[in-house]
């Protein structure tokens, strides 16, 4: 009997065998608005004060609703979002104003414009979050006969979704790809499951607009869903908060159906749609240590830290509340700042001694697919044939 929480895809998926399938760099996004996908997990909408509720008047508001208001419009120059240098960025190149990555975009600013904003944001960090954990403890108690019942199908495709800032991460996704991914693909293919990776780095045209851009996104997350129940999701966190789209330029159709939280930036809504809102066993989070980028030249800074207090102190946030909320299922690792390279003809800021970083996620995924499938293992057990990591 199909189960009303977990719809099916209004396409049929084909039988994909063994072929390995990545999202790269000619993807297309086919996305058709005359196509409503039902809310996935049936969420109940519920609406967030203050920061995802805007029905009472301004001048009911208190004075830190009102300070809060002004803080994340989006409408002047000197919002505290409006860093073109702040992009969550699928592509090198891809953002709403078709920044390109020049020495010029490297520089951190002095923007002494927020020295008077800065004593209200960590009020507003902290009451975002304070209602950011209502939401998601509502929505846990909601679908847990869905997080109990229907956790797992009898899919043997395993898709595992990486969320990150983009210009930040470049080396550790270059370790998923070429050393992680492919040993799990080792391991798991006697158990006859296919892992797909889902790297949205290619994935998305430059050209693409705000709600392509999101859709990319959050669609992939919905698809890890419809094949595994949960998605096998690793977070990725450093010392960038990543791009917060404007409110005005989010399209309404996308706020109704994702429950967008307003002031949370797309990798913070990946975040809390492919993990935080099902509280969802296979997601691990990796924080590297401020430490690796001591040494990173000062051009290069604006790729690795945030520049203004909003996104400082959300980035912050967020790393403390992932070990309150999930301390068995975050990790700190270290690396080191080793100079410049080029890759596919950018010069790029290279991070070594990642060792710990890879040793992590081979572990966490191969324990968590292995505890989500038990059966396929326990056959291939049944033969004589041990599973064991190369790590």
């Amino acid at each position: 009997m199909s189960n009303p929480l977990r719809p099916r895809r209004p396409v049929a998926t084909p039988d994909l065998g063994k072929v390995k399938i990545r999202v790269g760099r000619n993807a297309k996004i086919n996305h058709d608005p005359a196509i409503k996908r039902p809310n996935f997990r049936g969420y109940s909408r519920i609406q967030l004060e203050p920061i995802h509720q805007e029905f009472k008047p301004l001048e009911e508001k208190n004075d830190i609703e009102i300070k809060q208001h002004q803080l994340l419009r989006h409408g002047d120059s000197t919002d505290v979002y409006n860093d073109n240098n702040n992009n969550h960025g699928y592509s090198d190149e891809k953002h709403k104003n078709d920044v390109h990555e020049d020495e010029n975009q490297n520089e951190i600013p002095a923007d002494n414009s927020l020295v008077q904003r800065n004593n209200d944001i960590p009020t507003i960090v902290e009451q975002f979050w304070s209602q950011l954990r209502q939401h998601i403890a509502s929505q846990t108690t909601k679908n847990d006969n869905w997080n109990h019942g229907l956790q797992k199908t009898n899919n043997k495709v395993v898709r595992v979704f990486v969320s990150s800032t983009f210009t930040d991460f470049f080396n550790e996704r270059e370790v998923l790809i070429k050393k992680v991914f492919p040993a799990l693909r080792e391991n798991l293919e006697p158990c006859g499951i296919q892992l797909i990776d889902c790297d949205l780095r290619w994935g998305v045209p430059k050209d693409s607009t705000t709600e392509q851009t999101i859709l990319a996104c959050l669609e992939e997350i919905d698809r890890c869903f419809e094949d595994n129940g949960q998605p096998f999701f690793i977070g990725l966190i450093s010392e960038k908060y990543g791009w917060v789209p404007d409110k005005e330029e989010l399209p309404k159709s996308i706020s109704k159906r994702y429950d967008w939280i307003h002031g949370a930036s797309i990798t913070l809504m990946e975040f809390i749609h492919g993990a935080f809102r099902t509280n969802n066993p296979n997601a691990c989070y990796l924080v590297r240590n401020s430490n690796a980028l001591t040494n990173v030249p000062e051009k290069y800074k604006a790729k690795f830290f945030e520049k203004d207090a909003y996104g400082q102190h959300q980035v912050q946030e967020l790393k403390n509340q992932l070990k309150d909320l999930y301390p068995n299922q975050v990790f700190d690792y270290d690396g080191t700042y080793s100079g410049l390279e080029t890759t596919e003809g950018r010069e790029r800021v290279k991070i070594s001694g990642l060792q710990e970083f890879e040793k992590r996620v081979f572990t966490f995924l191969t324990k968590a697919i292995e505890d989500w499938y038990p059966s396929s293992f326990e056959k291939e057990r049944s033969t004589d044939v041990q599973i064991t990591g190369k790590f």
